[in-house]
């Protein structure tokens, strides 16, 4: 069965993108500062290193589709200078296309909510991969490493419901709003409680499988059916234009869904972590080695666009290392 990546994109700095969510932004009064941080909607360059590396290390890969919202990246250069053959296997899919019917939550800035439509791409193969843009393959990638016998490889761990943190987030809350007065105080959103709210929502209780910013494989099919028989909690989901608290993640749900069904696929997620902005000399470096790990197969780096210039150029340096085709 052939194989598709999806990736979500947005360019945070286009004036037009910038003056729609400002007017959204405005009527919003519940928004955690987290949530319309800029650092989670700006690009510096990073999906041409991750279409890249599907290119590269995941040749398999029949087509890529980039989801945007009215909006094309900047990568025809660099995909046509190294992977000519492929420019027609990258395909372009508006935010109004997989939210036919529910146009009413259009615009969305919420990457939780379009993440949650994926699965209605037109086209789509019956066996997909969602990445992040800031999600890179660093080395060869099998099919197997992403599906088994047709069913998706589950990447991460079983960890307790994070009930520390709810109940830190409800005293914060708490004062904040009723000691400082802030009274549209919110906490940030929590990856975490996001991924618990999926598993509790299929009926977890004591513990839910924890993944990580990693490519997420999907039976699409089973998410369809899901949202078949509860349409509501799609509606509910895709509502919020902005991240908020009460949201579950579509990759989470997709792995217990699969655990429900008995895969039993798991295998560790093989992700190292960059989180460069703010650190001490030597970071880039000790992060670069971690690679070194066969085991590695691929990279996550946040935050980027809040790097001095010099260090994003060294990573992109390291990364074109990586990349060149033989």
């Amino acid at each position: 069965m052939p194989i598709d990546v999806v990736v979500a994109w947005v360019n945070g700095e286009d004036p037009a993108h910038r003056e729609k969510m400002r007017s959204y932004l405005n009527d919003s009064a519940k928004l955690s500062e987290a949530a319309k941080h800029p650092t989670r909607f700006n690009s510096v360059g990073e999906i041409n290193y991750c279409i890249r590396s599907v290119f590269t290390f995941a040749p398999f890969v029949r087509n890529v589709f980039i989801v945007t919202d009215n909006q094309v990246p900047d990568i025809e250069g660099d995909i046509k200078k190294y992977f000519p053959e492929r420019w027609q296997d990258l395909k372009i899919i508006d935010h109004r296309i997989i939210f036919e019917g529910y146009e009413q939550f259009l615009p969305t800035f919420n990457s939780i909510s379009i993440a949650s439509m994926l699965w209605r791409i037109p086209g789509l193969a019956e066996q997909f991969v969602y990445f992040n843009d800031d999600v890179i393959l660093i080395r060869p990638v099998k099919p197997q490493d992403w599906f088994i016998q047709g069913n998706p490889v589950l990447r991460g761990q079983w960890a307790m419901p994070p009930r520390l943190r709810i109940a830190w987030d409800a005293i914060r809350t708490f004062y904040h709003r009723n000691i400082l007065s802030h009274i549209r105080y919110q906490p940030g959103p929590s990856f975490q409680i996001y991924q618990w709210q999926s598993a509790r929502m299929l009926g977890f209780r004591n513990r839910y499988f924890r993944h990580g910013h990693t490519p997420i494989p999907f039976n699409p099919a089973k998410t369809r059916d899901f949202f078949k028989s509860n349409p509501d909690k799609l509606a509910k989901n895709i509502a919020c234009r902005f991240r908020e608290k009460e949201q579950f993640t579509i990759g989470s749900l997709a792995n217990h869904l699969e655990i429900k069904a008995g895969n039993k696929n798991f295998k560790p997620m093989n992700t190292v972590y960059f989180q460069p902005y703010n650190r001490k000399n030597g970071y880039l470096n000790r992060k670069v080695r971690e690679c070194q790990d066969p085991s590695v197969q691929w990279i996550c780096v946040q935050s980027l666009d809040r790097c001095p210039s010099q260090i994003r150029q060294e990573l992109f340096d390291w990364l074109e290392s990586l990349l060149i085709p033989e």
